[in-house]
């Protein structure tokens, strides 16, 4: 054999050495046997690593949370009326009454309003009102603020303001009063002086 021609050998037996070793599929029989057939665990590798790289994810977006709605304040009910304020509390009138079984003869005197429903006789002299009642009679000389007469009188009767003289009144006597005032079916005797006093000031 030349010597060409055993060096050429020696390469193509070296080439055919480290073909095996390498793992390269080459004109080596042997080397293209021994390669190992792709297992279960390089397919899943593979699927796993397309996943990753190759496939886009499709898991859906996070909703994104809203802001919870504020509410708007309620709007003012209509407001309470103002309780008037309390009147200051007035002074009652105390009145002096005779009742229906009551007589009195005597004189009265005092600066109360007398209201007279049973019988008196005598002498009236009072810087308050007299009221003579439905059923009242009275007998007297009688001299007040006003005189109201709703039942009997005899008497005079002098009074600073007025006199007045109800339907349902009997007055018998002299009248003197600023004002006179005898109502339609009242019954008057006697004789009534509207004129002032000398001084200029009312009787």
């Amino acid at each position: 054999m030349p010597r060409s021609s055993a060096k050429q050998a020696g390469v193509a037996q070296l080439v055919e050495y480290e073909l095996p070793k390498l793992g390269v599929a080459g004109s080596n029989p042997v080397a293209r046997s021994n390669r190992p057939a792709p297992g279960p665990a390089s397919v899943l590798f593979q699927e796993d690593a397309m996943g990753i790289f190759g496939k886009t994810d499709t898991k859906p977006p996070e909703a994104t949370p809203r802001p919870a709605a504020v509410q708007a304040p309620p709007a003012p009910g209509p407001s309470a009326p103002a309780r008037p304020a309390a009147a200051a509390p007035t002074t009652a009138v105390t009145a002096c009454v005779i009742g229906t079984k009551t007589q009195f003869k005597g004189e009265i005197t005092g600066a109360e309003t007398v209201v007279v429903e049973g019988l008196v006789e005598g002498t009236i002299r009072i810087t308050g009102d007299l009221r003579v009642g439905r059923g009242g009679t009275v007998k007297a000389t009688v001299s007040a603020q006003s005189v109201v007469v709703a039942g009997e009188l005899v008497g005079d009767c002098h009074a600073a303001h007025r006199v007045e003289i109800e339907a349902s009144g009997k007055l018998s006597g002299n009248i003197r009063a600023p004002r006179v005032v005898i109502v339609e079916g009242a019954t008057f005797r006697g004789n009534s002086d509207m004129s002032p006093r000398a001084d200029g000031k009312h009787a």
